[in-house]
């Protein structure tokens, strides 16, 4: 018996789970497996069969390099196949500022 049956719920074909350690206890989250489509077709290799969505991430059954904007994870499946995550664009760094909290001016030697 899954933990979704002795909760009392369906577990659906392709489905994953995860969980959490916080200091309230775990909950769960279940995510539905996406399969490719013809009419959505993979984004890394572009076929329209094998590879996979599950929520925000892709897998690509090929292998293929990352799509534009994406970016391999340390993550695989149970497969092996790597995880694919939408890029995160990073924070750009401030200018260092002084005591009072305005920006300090660096001027090189000339």
């Amino acid at each position: 018996m899954s933990l979704l049956n002795s909760l009392g719920a369906e577990t659906p074909k392709d489905t994953n789970l995860f969980g959490c350690g916080n200091t309230r206890g775990c909950y769960l989250m279940v995510r539905q497996i996406q399969q490719v489509t013809p009419d959505e077709p993979c984004l890394h290799c572009g076929k329209p069969d094998w590879c996979y969505r599950l929520g925000e991430l892709t897998v690509c059954k090929r292998d293929a390099e990352p799509a534009p904007g994406w970016e391999a994870t340390s993550k695989h499946d149970a497969d092996g196949s790597r995880y694919y995550a939408p890029v995160e664009s990073k924070k750009s760094v401030r200018p260092p500022q002084n005591a009072h909290g305005t920006i300090q001016l660096v001027m090189a030697p000339h």
